[in-house]
């Protein structure tokens, strides 16, 4: 992982482009009955969780030419340049995360818990929470059982013992193998068989 130095405030203002992509994500591939991806736009609330930068802030960034904004997408969400947000993003991407991303954004529930798990591993816990919530509102369980245990750790969201059990039993309701290891420990651990 590495660290961006801050640019002196100068540097940063260089004028954003409408034109400016990222060339290594690729256009043109569809979610199972989706809208096409936009590889180069990334919806505002995304912008916020991944960069950890406040919603005045980069509406500033866009005011002042610094991001540029595209066309709201088909779900009403504010749209920013992708290629702008990805340097904001203090986590080195490779070109199968920023499709991944992009595919996370335009609401594929598995791809959203692989993003928030690899925030998570990156140690950027409000990011994966961010993304965890998104894909267990679909019902995915992996992203179900990840939020039970950032809700028992603490980890980018307030500790909360009755949430992490709430989340670990709902994914282990669908299945999923960790999850039940996990509630027959808890039921171990009260006496029951």
């Amino acid at each position: 992982m590495t660290v961006r130095q801050r640019l002196p405030r100068s540097s940063r203002r260089r004028k954003a482009t409408e034109s400016e992509t990222l060339p290594h994500v690729h256009d043109g591939l569809e979610p199972e009955g989706g809208p096409e991806l936009r590889s180069d736009a990334i919806s505002l609330e995304a912008a916020i969780a991944m960069t950890g930068i406040s919603k005045r802030t980069l509406w500033r960034r866009v005011s002042d030419g610094t991001i540029a904004k595209h066309k709201e997408d088909a779900r009403g969400r504010a749209m920013l340049a992708f290629a702008q947000i990805v340097s904001l993003i203090k986590l080195e991407l490779s070109d199968e995360d920023l499709h991944m991303i992009v595919k996370a954004d335009s609401g594929d529930a598995n791809s959203q818990a692989d993003v928030g798990g690899m925030f998570f591993v990156a140690g950027h816990f409000d990011a994966a929470v961010y993304w965890f919530d998104l894909a267990a509102a679909q019902g995915n369980a992996d992203a179900m059982q990840w939020l039970g245990n950032c809700h028992a750790s603490g980890l980018g969201v307030p500790k909360d013992d009755s949430l992490a059990i709430m989340w670990i039993a709902k994914a282990a309701s669908l299945g999923h193998p960790v999850a039940c290891q996990q509630i027959q420990g808890m039921r171990a651990g009260c006496g029951e068989p």
